[in-house]
């Protein structure tokens, strides 16, 4: 299940089976169904949901209704003052357009992933080489930060947070200037993400399972 937090209610998707998207009070009660399609990239920003079903981004009221396409052939995405940056894997290029999906701006021919955007950045790593790179959010000042083979790229207060696939799927973090790259933890790592202060990631060998441990 994939899960988004916002005041009284948490939204979310099942992964397996890939599911529609529901919503459910925080202290549980009945579920209500919002979207019958399979669904992916759940933000919920202010009274709207963004996603990605499809293959299309889309966003819909909190309670499922007013349902509106904004663009077609979107890889994934992220919402950063009112714009939405997101990669077109039809083009396999960096966009961004606001959140009625008006204005659309080209940024890079990067092919992205994991967009991160912070403090006038765009943080991800490029599908077809895989370094990590920061560009600024006008499409200008791109550089490159590391050279590792990175996955699963998070960004948490100045710190990114990735999978190196050439120590094995080890778990490494890089200040976003680049500095200060250093292992956290030994290989075979899979889907890892920043909750609060702790990363949580799954281990596939010795001792299989969830685990969380500090980001210090």
């Amino acid at each position: 299940i994939i899960v988004s937090f916002f005041i009284f209610c948490v939204y979310f998707f099942n992964i397996t089976p890939p599911g529609p998207i529901y919503k459910v009070n925080k202290n549980g009660g009945t579920t209500k169904k919002l979207e019958d399609k399979r669904a992916s990239n759940l933000i919920v920003l202010g009274n709207e949901i963004f996603y990605i079903s499809e293959g299309s981004l889309y966003k819909m009221d909190v309670n499922g209704r007013n349902k509106k396409k904004l663009k077609d052939n979107v890889l994934e995405f992220s919402i950063c003052d009112k714009f939405i940056y997101f990669t077109s894997y039809s083009e396999q290029s960096l966009y961004k357009f606001n959140l009625e999906g008006e204005n659309i701006q080209k940024l890079s021919n990067d092919y992205a992933k994991d967009i991160n955007v912070a403090d006038g950045w765009i943080y991800y790593w490029e599908f077809n080489n895989s370094k990590i790179y920061k560009l600024k959010e006008d499409g200008t000042e791109k550089i490159i930060l590391s050279d590792d083979i990175c996955r699963n790229l998070n960004l948490h207060q100045g710190v990114l947070y990735y999978r190196n696939q050439e120590t094995n799927s080890s778990i490494y973090k890089i200040n976003i200037d680049g500095t200060g790259r250093t292992k956290i933890i030994d290989g075979n790592i899979v889907n890892i993400n920043i909750i609060n202060d702790f990363i949580v990631f799954y281990k596939i060998t010795e001792g299989e399972g969830y685990y969380r441990i500090n980001t210090n």
